[in-house]
């Protein structure tokens, strides 16, 4: 049957019909990849190993690479011509080797660019475009969606062997101890003999196992000589034929030093590369277990080199070492004006992201699923500063479990696993809008109605049967009737907004005790916070805040930033310079909110050009930050809240804005242009006082000045406190907004010091009123 179909394709091929038009042609290609199929899936390795269709094999290959060719040069449209291009260089893939294949590979993806993904004649092209995408890129998400129609281009099992590769690939690197480096060299070299799939498809991921493969066989044996080196380009993907700068960190994550580094940036071919000044870079010493340190070039790649070459010397005991790494490299032509965003703005700030919206904490979310599949009833706190995304998390736990298959995917669990994970029906709540009794009654009645809907409960019980006892009523409802009825059901209660609790009388005592009642099995527990830290932990600690466990919510990781913000830009056709993507990150200090603020104005400054782009460089990004940072007078600034336009009074002070203490020490470290240590702070404050003849009036000034920079670092997230001990701005934009916001006040001490006395005012005479 083989034979007979490439028998006709060869006979059509020779026909030579140039009129023909795209329809021929794909008929002809079409009928030319059956054969071929036939052939290779009846004896897979016939090339590689020998097998008896070996060589028809090859002739079908050959076959295929005149007919696709043929097809390009009569292709009557770019779109046609682009197409049978990339099919040309994607199936020719099969006989590569080295740097041929290297060389093959990138017109793979320049061609692949191309393509419309939406081709009616080609349906599934997405898909394989998708796949490439994937290798070139690991980080980005891998989601394959099935296409109607033949899958001719592309086979199924190729699918899933790179579904288990990228599982795979996502943690080389991530613990560096020789038993885990055995075992990922252990999946790697069982993935790679199981690769079962058309020839061209196990040649590109046999050679992209074969790069795993060989960076855990380095890293094993660095591990082994105690310097362990690791570097990542930063800037990528890079503007061809236009200078600009590339960023490679390099990491030691060895348990030695290295001494007397030296860095070269080298391409394969001459000519390629242009470095201002030419020289190399040096480095003193990278101690053992370092954190990223970043090296920066001034370039211009005038051809596309497909991998730049980053070569490290250094010593090592006394001894000369070279590690060499090989930097993949994605160029970029500007795209040409006129080209708009497309689909509207995709970047979502200000309000809770799921599903396809959101990226990365896959740790903090298995933590929690773990959890879930122990049958561990240990109720689980996320907290962490303001718009870190707590209440995302907690939409993205309802999301992941009421999705069938979405553990699977994002998370790695097994088809039974994820089963018995989502037993646990979701019920989200919060307790934002709760003000007295009678809004604890009507909570508590919606909780527990929201509990019985999950299960086709209807609730005939009245809302006005709560407002007497209206915990004692809802816990009788549950283990009298709700939990007898439904034994096998589990409830997972996705508390918002933990925080307003405090305001109800006796809510937080009553919370806590039906959380670790023993007896409620069924009911599951994972709740949101800001002020948990000073609240419940307290100077001596808590026994319910240390019985539960606490997940402390920080910046996205930067791979996971970076994703979130080019897949989010690849919907809307806008792509990014790599300097200007990492200006975007280092500037937000990867903190999703500000990404996706700072992303939506990009997006509407593209839109409103004139003409409008939709190519992101340094020029565009630092035009849209500068206008962020002059917002000053703005109320809904991200950063209104560090000194807004008009005073809100001291009610609730510390929940709305800082207090008059905190922007002092904000200002000092303003003033002083570096970090400063706990001692410095203070001494800055009291040189301050001293000179304007005020005193201060609390009790200790130290205990005040700690106190504020809890709240500063772990509720506003405005300042961190170093590996030094020292503090700093912990967002470089934020930084840059309170110094143009200050500038704007004639004496912004002056402010901050009667701020600081009116509260001081305000708590005496509360105090007074309460003895």
């Amino acid at each position: 049957l083989a034979q007979s179909l490439l028998g006709l394709a060869e006979t059509l091929r020779d026909r030579n019909v140039s009129q023909s038009g795209i329809h021929y042609h794909a008929e002809l290609v079409r009928l030319t990849i059956h054969g071929l199929s036939l052939i290779a899936l009846s004896d897979p390795w016939a090339r590689e190993w020998g097998g008896r269709y070996g060589a028809l094999l090859e002739e079908a290959y050959f076959l295929l690479d005149d007919v696709l060719l043929q097809a390009e040069q009569q292709s009557v449209s770019s779109a046609e011509r682009s197409l049978f291009a990339f099919l040309h260089h994607w199936y020719g893939m099969y006989a590569e080797k080295g740097e041929n294949f290297i060389r093959r590979w990138h017109q793979v993806l320049e061609a692949g660019m191309n393509v419309p993904k939406d081709d009616a004649a080609w349906p599934d092209v997405g898909t394989l475009q998708q796949v490439i995408s994937h290798f070139a890129d690991p980080s980005q998400r891998f989601e394959f969606v099935e296409t109607q129609g033949d899958s001719l281009l592309i086979s199924e099992k190729f699918v899933e062997l790179v579904q288990k590769w990228s599982e795979t690939h996502r943690y080389i690197g991530e613990r560096l101890t020789l038993e885990f480096l055995d075992s990922q060299l252990k999946k790697c070299r069982n993935l790679r003999r199981s690769v079962y799939a058309l020839p061209h498809e196990q040649r590109v991921l046999r050679h992209f196992i074969d790069q795993d493969i060989r960076e855990l066989e380095r890293l094993r044996a660095a591990l082994r000589g105690k310097v362990v080196l690791q570097a990542r380009l930063l800037t990528n993907p890079i503007l061809l034929d236009s200078w600009t700068q590339l960023v490679v960190e390099i990491q030691n994550v060895g348990a030695h030093p290295a001494h007397n580094l030296n860095f070269e940036l080298v391409t394969a071919g001459p000519g390629l590369l242009e470095k201002v000044g030419g020289a190399n870079l040096t480095l003193s010493v990278l101690p053992a277990r370092s954190d990223w340190h970043r090296l920066s070039w001034r370039i211009r790649l005038k051809e596309e080199p497909g991998v730049l070459e980053l070569v490290c010397r250094f010593e090592e005991d006394a001894e000369k070492r070279e590690v060499r790494f090989s930097l993949p490299v994605n160029v970029l032509r500007r795209a040409g004006k006129g080209q708009r965003p497309q689909g509207g703005n995709r970047f979502q700030a200000g309000i809770p992201v799921s599903g396809r919206q959101f990226f990365g904490r896959e740790r903090e979310l298995k933590i929690i699923f773990d959890f879930l599949l122990g049958d561990i009833r240990q109720p689980v706190i996320l907290r962490g500063p303001r718009r870190i995304g707590k209440t995302s998390i907690l939409h993205q736990i309802e999301y992941l479990l009421k999705q069938e298959g979405e553990l699977q995917r994002l998370l790695g669990y097994s088809r039974e696993e994820e089963a018995y994970i989502r037993r646990f029906r979701p019920v989200s709540t919060s307790l934002q809008k709760i003000q007295g009794e009678e809004g604890l009654s009507r909570w508590l009645f919606q909780l527990y109605r929201g509990m019985a809907e999950t299960v086709g409960e209807k609730v005939e019980i009245p809302a006005n049967e709560f407002q007497a006892e209206p915990f004692f009523v809802f816990e009788d409802l549950l283990s009298q009737s709700l939990f007898p009825r439904f034994p096998e059901a589990r409830w997972l209660i996705l508390l918002d907004e933990w925080d307003e609790g405090r305001h109800v009388h006796g809510l937080p005592g009553k919370l806590r005790a039906l959380m670790q009642r023993a007896d409620f099995t069924q009911l599951q527990w994972v709740f949101a916070s800001t002020w948990m830290l000073s609240e419940e932990a307290g100077r001596f600690g808590s026994p319910f805040f240390s019985q539960c466990k606490a997940i402390e919510l920080s910046a996205l990781t930067w791979k996971d930033a970076r994703r979130l913000v080019l897949e989010i830009s690849r919907k809307m056709n806008v792509e990014w310079e790599g300097a200007a993507l990492l200006r975007l990150l280092d500037q937000t200090a990867l903190r999703p909110y500000l990404i996706q603020r700072v992303g939506q104005d990009v997006i509407q400054h593209l839109s409103d050009s004139q003409p409008p782009s939709n190519f992101v460089d340094l020029e565009t990004l630092d035009t849209v930050l500068s206008k962020v940072i002059r917002a000053t007078s703005d109320p809904t600034s991200p950063f209104a809240f560090l000194w807004p336009e008009k005073s809100k009074g001291l009610k609730d002070v510390q929940e709305t804005r800082l207090t008059g203490l905190g922007r002092m020490i904000l200002l000092g470290l303003s003033e002083e242009k570096r970090p400063l240590t706990l001692r410095e702070i203070v001494q800055s404050l009291q040189r301050h006082l001293l000179q304007r003849g005020w005193e201060f009036p609390g009790n200790d000034l130290d205990v005040s000045v700690s106190e504020n920079l809890i709240n500063l670092g772990r509720i506003f997230d405005v300042i961190a406190r170093q590996p030094d001990k020292r503090f700093a701005f912990s967002i470089p934009l934020a930084q840059a907004w309170f110094e143009q916001r200050v500038q704007s006040i004639e004496d912004p001490w002056q402010v901050a010091w009667e701020q600081l006395c009116q509260e001081y005012r305000v708590r005496r005479s509360a105090k007074e009123a309460q003895e």
